[in-house]
């Protein structure tokens, strides 16, 4: 059928062999590895070839793959595996699950751990994904702040869930606006990492946690309302960065805090024109309610500058505008430092 262009496959039966059945991945040309505009085509390449072949095996229900080394690149294949292997299927019946194989290095490969890191990292992102596809009933401040104490706590990374009277003393009452709109009480999550030395300046991580967003007292029109439960995507993704940088042993120091509530209609909730004063004490008039994660940052970003932090990343699922703007194949960031811009876009390109 000719050569296999990037991620396509064949599946090869051989019952007698070693592996009675194989998927043979396409790597593309190699000429048009590098004309991504800075991205490792070769690991990308690699990454959508192990996926591809990973997904074709699960479609005939093989329960036990091994992966090759695509000469010397078991990071990349064990990053594309792993993030193909992953489905969301907590809530169905255990006959109507479909197979999700167990994955691992062919014995005869070499790079271990290459693979393992590979491994952790895409793992890490899987559990970030399962944390912003649970329904919104099922993953609220109080769950998801429980469902990183026991991930991350064994890991030797310090969790705080906040609740909110702390919140108030401190004067986070632009964070709490926000959240009293709604039954659940709100949650400020603090994590503290330390994989360096004392003296180290932390790196600050702030992730955005609505864990479900109606949009307030200016709601939302109904069509895919339902998506509204993963705009705690930016918490997920700081959750689920430390719990790789500390299965890795990162040698780095970081503080991450995702304040968690839900921005619902009510009796209580924001309205349009109110006026609220955050925790460094400047006055904020909410203009829309459903602008409510810029209000829940306001505070958190707040409160990391008083860790003295190198660097502060932000991630917030903000606005949908951002989409219109870039489509889904690559990340809006705004920034005040070129130098950590410049980190970003590099470790980007590198990561796929």
């Amino acid at each position: 059928g000719g050569p296999l262009k990037v991620g396509q496959t064949r599946i090869l039966w051989n019952s007698s062999a070693q592996y009675p059945v194989v998927a043979v991945a396409g790597l593309g040309d190699a000429t048009s590895w590098d004309v991504l505009d800075g991205l490792d085509g070769v690991k990308e390449n690699v990454r959508i070839a192990a996926g591809a072949g990973v997904k074709a095996l699960a479609a005939e229900k093989v329960a036990q793959i091994e992966l090759e080394d695509f000469n010397k690149q078991a990071e990349a294949a064990a990053e594309g595996a792993t993030l193909a292997s992953y489905r969301f299927q907590e809530y169905k019946k255990p006959e109507a699950r479909k197979t999700v194989p167990r994955v691992s290095l062919a014995q005869d490969c070499p790079g271990t751990e290459d693979f393992r890191r590979g491994e952790t990292l895409a793992r890490a992102q899987n559990w970030s994904r399962l944390l912003m596809e649970t329904p919104a009933n099922l993953m609220t401040p109080t769950i998801f702040a429980e469902e990183a104490k026991k991930k991350l706590t064994p890991l030797g990374v310090e969790v705080v869930a906040h609740d909110q009277e702390w919140a108030r003393s401190l004067g986070m009452e632009s964070f709490l606006s926000v959240a009293k709109g709604s039954d659940e009480p709100p949650v400020f999550l603090e994590m503290t990492y330390k994989g360096a030395a004392q003296d180290q300046k932390p790196l600050c991580l702030v992730g955005k946690g609505i864990t479900f967003d109606a949009g307030g007292i200016s709601i939302k029109g109904s069509s895919k309302m339902d998506e509204m439960r993963a705009d705690m995507g930016g918490g997920s993704v700081v959750v689920g960065t430390l719990a790789a940088l500390a299965e890795l042993k990162a040698k780095v120091n970081v503080k991450a805090f995702v304040p968690l509530c839900e921005n619902l209609p009510s009796g209580r909730a924001n309205k349009p024109g109110d006026v609220v004063r955050a925790m460094n004490g400047k006055s904020i008039c909410i203009d829309n309610t459903d602008a409510e994660g810029r209000l829940i940052l306001a505070d958190a970003l707040c409160y990391a500058e008083r860790f003295g932090p190198r660097y502060i990343v932000d991630l917030a699922t903000l606005t949908g505008a951002i989409r219109v703007a870039l489509g889904l194949c690559v990340t809006g960031a705004f920034s005040t430092s070129d130098e950590l811009f410049n980190h970003l876009s590099s470790a980007g390109s590198k990561t796929g």
